[in-house]
């Protein structure tokens, strides 16, 4: 095992540290390139141009439900 050194104290870490650490890279990088879900968030109802108040897409349920059968 390498020691690790934490704010000038030498810590010896031991392969589970070091597995969740790399755990902990491979999450980091997942979450950074996923693709959000749904529509952008615009500040105006996708179906009828509104103004709503984020983080809403539409202003209510209709306007969303005709907004999905367009697709």
């Amino acid at each position: 095992m390498s020691p690790v050194y934490v704010m000038g104290a030498c810590i010896m870490s031991d392969d589970i540290d070091r597995a969740n650490d790399y755990a902990q890279i491979l999450t980091d990088a997942a979450l950074s390139v996923r693709k959000p879900s749904g529509p952008a968030v615009t500040g105006y109802c996708l179906n009828c141009d509104k103004q709503v108040d984020a983080p809403r897409r539409w202003c209510d349920a209709d306007c969303r439900d005709t907004w999905e059968r367009k697709l």
